[in-house]
Order: C-alpha cells, then structure tokens, then sequence
C-alpha cells in the first residue's frame, strides 16, 4: 500500500525552540497518511543551548530522526543537508515555530499531485494566530486587511513567499536546488523555482500557524532581516524581483489602506506610527544566516499579554 502513495520525508532546522517544536512534532505525528505515508520526520538543531534537544529526544517515535550540530550553521545548511539526506518522493520543510492547523495538512499540501505530475512545488497558506497584545493586534489587523484582497488574486504562491507555511518539495527539485550562504532562504527559493520554470501552486486550505512580532524591537529584526534580503535578492534575481514587485498595483495597496482605515482606525494610524519609525530606524544591512530572530515569534502558545 505504501508504495502507491507519495513518500514524503519533512525536514525541520531548529535553533533554540523549546518553546515550540514539541507542538510541532505532535501535529505532525498526527497527520493523515490516507495518500501520503511519511517516511521520516528529520530535525536538525543548529547548536541549541535551551532544552531543545532534549525535548525532541522525549518523543517516542521511531520517525523521528534528531541530527545535533555542535557548531550553529545557520538554517541554509541544514536544509541543503536535509535535502542531501533523503530520497523521498517530497520533501516538505517546516520552520520550527509554525504548527499546522489540523491533521489534514499534508494531505491538503500534497493533494495536487495526485492530479497533475508536472507540479514539482507546493506552498502552504501562513496564518497568524490571533493576537496577544496590542502590539500585535496591529500586525494583525494590517495583515487580515491585506489578506482579503490578495488571496484571489492570479498566482498567489507569488503573494505568499513564505517559509513559515510548509512547503513540498519534488525529489526533482530537491535534489538540484542548492542555497548559497548569506541569501534569504524562503524567497531564494522562490524566485530559483522561477527562473527555472517549476511549476508550483499555493494551498489555500492547507493553513500553518505562525505568530507575528509582539514588540517593536522584535518587528524591527523581522523587517531588517526582510530589507536586508531584498537587497541581497536584487543581485541574484533583479528582474524577477521588480516583476513581483510590481504586481501589487497602486489601486490595490489604496483598496487595502482604505478598508484597514474604516474597519479599525485606532490601530491604523497605530501601524503609520510603526511605519514611521521604521522608516527612521531600517539600515541597509549585509543579509546573514545567522541572523538575530524576533523572541516573541518563536512562542507560538507561551506568550502572554
């Protein structure tokens, strides 16, 4: 019965997530395999200092294959080492402060292939769970006001680059795409699947959890790192960087200010006062592997107001 499923094996880099990837595992040791049968679930921690390791060493299941690195190498490497490792049909790769909405994530993920072969790529839907704090309401209302108008939009894998939502990989793909150090992995990827012409699809219903920042300083590193990519993206993919660029229209962008201004106008001007200050404080940076992450994000459930 395996063998007329697709094999997938899912591949995790963890640095210092003691707060999330039990979640994780569990969700994922759950999940269907009606048409998947999930050969391995691979973690990689980069050199975690907090009780990572051991929590991941407490689960008891053979799937669950733990890989220690005694020097921090930085999330680059060890996904290009997962994707070494394997021989699966898919690889599907998880940042390890997200969580699948349900057991039926993979199957919602992988669905496609069983009716088009020429798919070799397949990105999940991110979701920020529901706000903490104020701060983070914000994010959240700016988020959900942009969300309305974009999901429907042609080619929304183009919208949602994002590696914190799952994402499926075909042993074709995996086994030729390569990251270079120093480049922003999600959209790295993204734009090497375009250049070559992969065909890809996002999966609306396949819904992965993640938290947005919960303080100014943590969303200042999330945005930092983001311009910081970009630069660096512009020298790799300049062409195709403008392209997607310019595929949110002045009209849209107006469309989401306006229905973000009437629907909640308190955390509107908040978010212009966010925006403000990030305009004042965002340097151009050298992107880094081991860039510093935003705390608050890596706490999926923990954080309290």
């Amino acid at each position: 019965m395996n063998k007329k499923k697709f094999t997938v094996t899912i591949g995790i880099p963890v640095y210092n997530e003691e707060n999330n990837i039990k979640y994780l595992l569990e969700s994922l040791l759950k999940q269907s395999e009606k048409n998947v049968f999930i050969e391995k679930i691979i973690v990689i921690s980069d050199a975690s200092t907090d009780k990572t390791n051991e929590i991941i060493s407490s689960i008891n299941n053979p799937s669950v294959q733990i890989i220690v690195n005694k020097i921090r190498e930085g999330q680059i490497n060890i996904q290009n080492k997962i994707f070494s490792l394997v021989n699966s049909d898919v690889v599907v790769l998880f940042e390890a402060d997200t969580c699948p909405k349900d057991d039926m994530f993979l199957e919602e993920l992988l669905k496609p292939l069983m009716f088009n072969k020429q798919l070799e790529f397949l990105q999940g839907n991110p979701q920020p769970l529901p706000p903490m704090n104020f701060f983070e309401k914000i994010l959240y209302a700016q988020d959900a006001s942009f969300y309305k108008f974009v999901k429907d939009l042609g080619h929304p894998e183009e919208i949602f680059i994002s590696g914190g939502a799952g994402r499926a990989f075909s042993k074709k793909v995996y086994k030729n795409l390569v990251w270079p150090k120093n480049v922003p992995e999600d959209s790295f990827a993204f734009f090497w699947l375009k250049k070559n012409n992969i065909k890809m699809a996002f999966r609306q219903n396949a819904i992965c959890y993640y938290r947005l920042p919960q303080s100014l300083e943590d969303y200042l590193i999330k945005k930092q790192k983001v311009i910081a990519g970009q630069i660096t993206l512009n020298k790799n993919f300049s062409n195709l960087l403008n392209n997607q660029q310019n595929s949110f229209s002045k009209f849209l962008l107006l469309k989401v200010a306006l229905y973000f201004l009437f629907t909640h106008p308190i955390l509107f001007f908040s978010y212009l006062l966010i925006k403000l200050i990030e305009k004042m404080r965002i340097k151009k940076e050298k992107f880094s592997d081991l860039w510093k992450y935003p705390y608050s994000t890596k706490a999926l459930f923990q954080i309290k107001t």
